[in-house]
């Protein structure tokens, strides 16, 4: 007891209190947040924002209203547009999780090291937030985490109210009769209120309890039964109104343990509450630094943390912001590549015209992503159609897209690009119109306006979009969406100058020499890139063609003797091996088309 109270004495004289290190782990947590969202995952919360849709018309504000909880998804979805800034969105989104545990650390009057319980329900909120993954890319909606912490926060302060209140006479039942008029404004965050509320009374044995089960009784009847026949929603959706679907599995757990956190709150604030004596000692202070630091830990290594998905994430943000020499960085850095990103490391050459020197040189075999919820070519094919200039198509994919899947407002903005680059001004009015009732396009919205009616000045003023206009097919006819984009250029009927290089790769990519050929010999070509060189002779060596044809395309004599010596090591030193170690061996040939040919 002597050295308690010398260890306190200490402490005091070094002028702390526990006020002050309330703060002192607050401003650690805050920071915490800052920095794990608005750094680490700046790039996951730009998709969050960009792939949201909020249009303040009233059609859109009608269908986001009309449902259970409708009033918090529209909150949660305007909160959402500040992860456009993803340091702001991140500042904002901690102040909130910091409100909510100011409002625990009240509630359950905590101090010493049950002050570390107080950050239990927002680290939980915080891990939601950052544990969704590749479920970005399927229905899931980029305001789950707003409207997570703003249903959270507004149930904490409820029962905070009621606390208030209750010292009232009427008090308690008022907030308690309230919580279900907000039912289908709040959706279960009210329930789970109302619940908080009626625990409260059991546990302190007021003596009008029976009135709080029937708050609770009758906010559960009003979930069910309005999202039911209000919204006509299933019972299990109302339920969990306005929370994600069920098959995100691993949020649901954490939406689930929100849950329990706060039903839990009433028990542990009575128990708390009845412990007087707070020591403030060393040992105290070393054990709470500790929880906090095992808090935060927890977070961090239990998010989604993929670095295939991480590297995704980076390159359709850099994609956005046509950074082409970043995202070769990035390919770069990656040990294996993904479907996706190899898909934006094609489109990164392409718009610096460095796809013939470069498309088989790269890593293979591609990895599979950890994606669970949808397969992975919608993922790419919203920004690759449109930089491959199939413009047609990547219309009908957005729309289909837009319609039937998820709306977003990165498709909306391309649809209006699209309509701006075919001279569609009716068309292209109408996306704008739609996209300066957003928050985040706006003021690109206003600035495209002015090109209406003024085709000549828009390329003039987006020489990248006229270079991605001028090499569509000449055919317009609409090409099969699930098809690979190899496959696409190899169905279009007629094509130009301007588009004859992607069609000649994707015969090299699916390895048709045989169509290569024939769509080579159609148009002149005053120097074949060194791939293609590598394809005419391996039509010579492997399918008898003319060697004529060698001397026609002025093929370089080093290219010729690089593809003989491969054939002639495959044969000497790769005929009684397995493919992973014929690879090994003739890992010298890395990156050219004959390494591709073989082993690809």
């Amino acid at each position: 007891m002597a050295k308690a109270v010398k260890t306190t004495k200490e402490i005091k004289e070094l002028g702390l209190s526990n006020t002050m290190i309330s703060w002192l782990y607050r401003s650690l947590f805050f920071l915490f947040t800052l920095l794990f969202l608005g750094v680490y995952n700046a790039d996951e919360l730009h998709f969050m924002s960009v792939n949201s849709h909020l249009i303040f018309n009233e059609i859109n504000l009608t269908f986001i209203l009309n449902r259970t909880g409708g009033l918090l998804v529209l909150l949660g979805r305007i909160l959402n547009q500040s992860f456009v800034i993803p340091i702001v969105g991140a500042l904002l989104f901690g102040l909130l999780l910091i409100l909510i545990q100011f409002l625990l650390e009240k509630l359950y009057n905590a101090k010493g090291v049950f002050l570390g319980l107080t950050y239990i329900l927002p680290a939980i909120i915080l891990l939601y937030a950052t544990s969704a993954g590749y479920a970005l890319y399927a229905t899931l909606d980029g305001d789950f985490a707003f409207v997570a912490l703003l249903g959270t926060l507004i149930s904490v302060s409820l029962f905070a109210l009621y606390r208030y209140c209750s010292k009232k006479k009427w008090g308690g039942e008022i907030v308690g009769f309230a919580v279900v008029v907000l039912v289908p404004f709040i959706g279960v965050y009210a329930v789970l209120s109302a619940a908080m509320i009626f625990l409260d009374s059991i546990i302190n044995k007021q003596n009008r309890w029976h009135l709080y089960l029937l708050t609770f009784v009758l906010s559960l009847l009003f979930l069910l039964l309005g999202g039911r026949y209000i919204f006509c929603e299933s019972y299990l959706t109302a339920l969990f109104s306005p929370s994600i679907f069920s098959y995100f599995v691993i949020l649901r757990v954490l939406f689930v343990l929100i849950w329990i956190v706060l039903l839990l709150t009433p028990i542990v604030s009575y128990f708390l509450r009845q412990k007087r004596n707070y020591q403030l000692t060393k040992q105290t202070l070393v054990l709470q630094s500790l929880i906090l630091i095992v808090v935060m830990s927890f977070v961090y290594a239990f998010s989604y943390r993929d670095e295939n998905f991480r590297k995704e994430m980076k390159l359709v943000r850099l994609c956005d912001e046509r950074n082409w020499e970043e995202m070769d960085k990035v390919v770069a850095e990656t040990d294996s590549l993904t479907k996706s990103i190899n898909a934006y490391r094609v489109i990164s050459l392409a718009r610096q015209n460095k796809l013939s020197d470069n498309l088989f040189k790269f890593k293979f075999p591609l990895k599979a992503s950890d994606g669970n919820y949808l397969s992975e070519e919608p993922i790419y094919y919203e920004d690759m159609f449109f930089h491959a200039s199939l413009i047609n198509s990547h219309y009908l994919f957005n729309l289909e897209m837009y319609m039937q899947i998820k709306p977003t407002n990165k498709r909306l903005k391309y649809m209006a690009l699209y309509a701006l680059m075919n001279g569609e001004d009716l068309l292209a009015e109408r996306f704008l119109r739609q996209l300066k009732q957003s928050i985040i396009y706006h003021s690109w919205a206003e600035k495209h306006e002015r090109y209406l009616g003024k085709q000549e000045l828009f390329f003039k003023e987006n020489p990248d979009l006229e270079a991605i206009v001028k090499k569509q097919p000449l055919s317009v006819d609409l090409i099969r969406v699930e098809a690979s984009l190899a496959e696409q250029f190899l169905m279009i009927e007629k094509f130009s100058i301007q588009t004859l290089e992607y069609r000649l790769l994707a015969s090299l990519y699916q390895k048709q020499l045989k169509r290569f050929l024939g769509d080579i010999k159609r148009i002149k070509i005053p120097r074949l890139p060194e791939c293609m060189q590598e394809a005419l002779i391996i039509s010579v060596l492997e399918m008898g063609e003319n060697p004529a044809i060698l001397r026609a395309y002025q093929v370089d004599r080093n290219v010729a003797n690089q593809v003989n010596s491969f054939f002639h090591d495959l044969k000497t030193f790769c005929s009684n091996k397995t493919k992973e170690q014929a690879m090994g061996i003739m890992k010298k040939y890395k990156g050219t088309y004959c390494y591709y040919y073989v082993f690809y």
